[in-house]
């Protein structure tokens, strides 16, 4: 009796092994989804298909026999990018396969790009005007490239931002565009407050090869961001605007790895210089290692806790402006530097520090070559200076003394 005590739980068993065996078998003979047709039965919206290893979705209901190409607009959208794909052409261009940017973005914006694919975009013609910023956020951002088929294609914005990227997302590159704001030549009033590129709350942007003309802001990282900005034979390039060339912000990083050129000639008034080439506060960090600047009331700037590191850099002061300014503990690393035409060249107020070693003054400052003031420091060994040059520490002329507040400039 003992020997069959189990016999009925081992037969139930035996039958859910030959059940699950059954519904393994089913499961394995199905494709999921279905390969794309051309000649299956339509499909309702929301419906997926495999086509080449990507999936697409479908968007709206499609009767049999009225099937669209995997591309159309508005009717299917990528999915699942698996492998990555042929570069997207956009324009009006033969062969091109979407006619507008926000056609192509749209394609793609819920797309998910699996690990080690990337999704490519050229641009062959200059897009529609732009009456909003373009935001280029996207979960997998980071894989996701956008080039010009040359600098000639244009992205133009009427009176608002242009390209914006927030929320800790990433953009893997944005190359070879002009990213345009408002033509100073028909319209010299530079609409108030806009940017050229403006990435925030942890966000990422690489650029390369970009050139920002006529905004109030060329370029701003605020909130943790970062803009990552040129590449070996192919720098970006700001010009032509009203406030800031180059702003880096609260915590944020900007890092210009190809020495980039920064000038303006047309204020928000359409006649005076722009107020700072390359400027830093708030604890950000811009790396501006052999830049220029020029046509600014100061070419570069750093304050509040802000640190620029300007080694090698050049800076016109056109005669009556400041090259090298550091102010309310700010710093910047002047070293290797050369201050053309400056009203000060290398400033500090305020608990501010400027590295001014083995740097270079082409011409006697108006005011003063090297002032410091109220507590701060300036670093002036083996510099290049003209016959005459000036040092100033807390009014009192010359270098190597300790100034009333505090100041000191050392040689």
């Amino acid at each position: 009796m003992n020997v069959h005590k189990h016999a009925p739980e081992r037969n139930k068993l035996a039958i859910a092994l030959i059940c699950f065996a059954g519904l393994s078998a089913s499961l394995s003979a199905q494709s999921y989804p279905p390969a794309w047709s051309a000649s299956a039965n339509g499909y309702a919206a929301g419906d997926l298909v495999e086509y080449n290893q990507n999936v697409y979705r479908s968007l709206v209901a499609q009767a049999k026999g009225a099937i669209k190409s995997l591309v159309t607009p508005g009717i299917w959208e990528l999915s699942e990018l698996r492998f990555s794909a042929t570069p997207m052409k956009v324009g009006t261009l033969s062969g091109d396969t979407f006619k507008t940017f926000a056609q192509a973005w749209s394609f793609i914006h819920n797309a998910r790009i699996d690990p080690g694919a990337t999704f490519t975009m050229i641009l062959d013609t200059t897009p529609p005007v732009f009456s909003q910023p373009l935001n280029l956020d996207h979960p997998y951002g980071s894989q996701i490239f956008i080039q010009g088929a040359s600098q000639k294609v244009a992205l133009d914005f009427n009176g608002c931002d242009g390209i914006v990227l927030d929320n800790g997302h990433t953009l893997g590159g944005l190359s070879n565009i002009l990213v345009q704001g408002t033509d100073g030549s028909s319209n010299p009033n530079l609409t108030a407050g806009t940017h050229g590129m403006l990435v925030s709350s942890n966000a990422v942007l690489n650029t390369q090869g970009v050139i920002v003309n006529d905004f109030d802001i060329g370029t701003e990282s605020q909130g943790s961001g970062t803009l990552i900005m040129g590449a070996p034979s192919n720098p970006d390039w700001i010009n032509s605007f009203g406030t800031y060339g180059v702003f880096a912000t609260d915590h944020s990083l900007t890092d210009i790895r190809v020495p980039l050129a920064n000038g303006s000639s047309v204020g928000l008034d359409g006649v005076s210089s722009a107020q700072v080439g390359y400027y830093c506060t708030q604890n950000a960090e811009l790396k501006a290692p052999g830049c220029s600047s020029a046509y600014c009331y100061a070419q570069f700037k750093a304050e509040t806790g802000g640190f620029i590191n300007a080694t090698g850099a050049t800076a016109d002061g056109d005669f009556s402006n400041l090259t090298f300014y550091a102010t309310f503990g700010g710093t910047i690393d002047a070293t290797s530097s050369t201050a053309g035409r400056p009203s000060i060249a290398y400033y500090a107020l305020y608990m501010g520090k400027v590295i001014a070693n083995n740097a270079k003054v082409t011409s006697l400052s108006q005011q003063y070559d090297f002032y410091a003031y109220g507590g701060s420091t300036i670093t002036t060994f083996t510099v290049t200076v003209p016959t005459g040059a000036t040092y100033q520490a807390d009014g009192t002329s010359g270098a190597n003394k300790l100034g009333s507040l505090g100041s000191v400039i050392l040689h």
